[in-house]
């Protein structure tokens, strides 16, 4: 089955490369004297996408972009140097997620647009992560200021595309998760927003199919946290009929579990396949019979899969959506080689000498290219090229990207405000 996402898509830039134009807008800014008023409406505790967002933020503040910081509830303190505040008050933040989320959007954007009041648009951008709504997203505009949203997955109408030609190519119901209203809202959020960021070559293109002009795009990158990832290093591989392959992420259709697991009983079940991640329900249903097979150790959620990371060999990440695969960042800090789908790769290019990225529906090619890490000499060789790839995306190091974006977007308005 060919491709459902961009087969002519070139792979965007390493990480390199993406700095050297961060380089080229620093250069047209002054980071000093920027501010930044932040939201997402997540709930933190510490993993997932609320995780990423502190990361981000504190990447934007270690590079001297002043930010305060607001999502719905934290459950844990955030670490680092940003401002961060949790707008939920007591005592319904502590009542479940689902009851009060609606409230949490409420109170973010409210905190939001008071943060507002007696900033200068001449210095100050928001950053949305990724949701706003429109009424916000209007009201930040109309107030003149620039809006800096942070796409973490592909455009919805893109998603829906994919999912829903998946869903029909494997004779599942229909998918509904992402509707044609909420594809229309996406649409018209992203007209008020100024700058947007692509953490992942797809998302670009994404973008770009949905009628978003090339120049409004910025590229940047996901990461891996050398604080988090502590018992990270380089461990001597197995012998060939013992290596562990492992896959990070929720066990699904979307996540290409599916070509995953027909693609390990063609090429034998060489070793033992570990599953990371929560099972989707219609995959165990319909999958089951693969799942089975005693060569797979199925391990559901992890909060901490750093342990998990260390005791494999190599990565397989055929996702069919991703925003910016962090998993396949934190798989090559730790030494181990790829197999990927483009969408798993991020940016990662084959050039690196760490791996593959192959049509997640070639099953015969997955196969081949899983054979093939069961029983190769030189698999070290390659996890050290992932290693030494990986050390690029580090937070630390990719902080600045977003920093520049946000103060380009800044001066950006301040020069517009100044002609007028």
């Amino acid at each position: 089955m060919k491709s459902l996402a961009f087969p002519s898509a070139k792979i965007a830039p390493s990480g390199e490369s993406i700095r050297s134009s961060s380089a080229a807008l620093d250069r047209a800014t002054r980071l000093a004297g920027t501010r930044c008023i932040a939201m997402a409406l997540h709930s933190y505790t510490g993993h997932g996408p609320g995780q990423t967002f502190i990361e981000v933020v504190n990447g934007m503040q270690v590079a001297g972009v002043d930010v305060r910081a607001f999502l719905p509830r934290l459950r844990v303190s955030p670490a680092g140097q940003a401002s961060f505040r949790s707008t939920i008050p007591l005592p319904l933040c502590r009542l479940p997620w689902k009851w009060v989320r609606g409230i949490g959007a409420r109170t973010t954007e409210h905190a939001i647009l008071s943060a507002l009041k007696g900033a200068d648009p001449t210095h100050t951008a928001v950053f949305s992560f990724p949701d706003m709504s429109l009424k916000t997203a209007k009201c930040v505009r109309d107030r003149g200021y620039a809006l800096v949203r942070e796409l973490t997955n592909l455009h919805r109408g893109t998603a829906r595309r994919i999912i829903r030609a998946e869903h029909e190519a494997e004779d599942l119901a229909p998918f509904e998760d992402i509707t044609l209203e909420s594809v229309e809202q996406e649409i018209e959020n992203l007209k008020l927003a100024t700058h947007i960021i692509a953490p992942n070559p797809h998302v670009r293109l994404s973008l770009i199919e949905h009628n978003v002009p090339s120049e409004d795009i910025f590229d940047a990158s996901y990461g891996w946290s050398r604080k988090r990832f502590q018992n990270r290093g380089l461990r001597a591989k197995r012998a060939p009929g013992e290596r562990i392959a492992i896959f990070v992420g929720r066990v699904s259709y979307q996540k290409g579990a599916h070509l995953l697991l027909r693609a390990w009983h063609k090429a034998g079940c060489p070793g033992k396949l570990v599953l990371a991640g929560a099972i989707e329900d219609q995959l165990k249903a319909r999958l089951g019979n693969l799942l089975a097979h005693p060569s797979i150790e199925k391990l559901g959620y992890l909060q901490d899969v750093g342990a998990a990371y260390a005791a494999a060999d190599y990565f397989i990440f055929p996702s069919l959506v991703e925003g910016g695969p962090q998993v396949t960042y934190e798989a090559a800090a730790y030494g181990l080689p790829l197999i990927l789908s483009p969408m798993g790769a991020g940016r990662f290019t084959e050039d690196n000498g760490a791996g593959h990225i192959m049509d997640p529906h070639d099953v015969d090619q997955m196969a081949a290219a899983i054979s093939d890490f069961a029983v190769r000499s030189d698999l070290g060789d390659l996890g050290e090229h992932a290693a030494k790839w990986a050390d690029a995306f580090e937070w630390s190091v990719i902080g600045p990207d977003r920093a520049n974006i946000v103060a380009l977007a800044v001066a950006q308005r301040a020069a517009q405000l100044g002609s007028r």
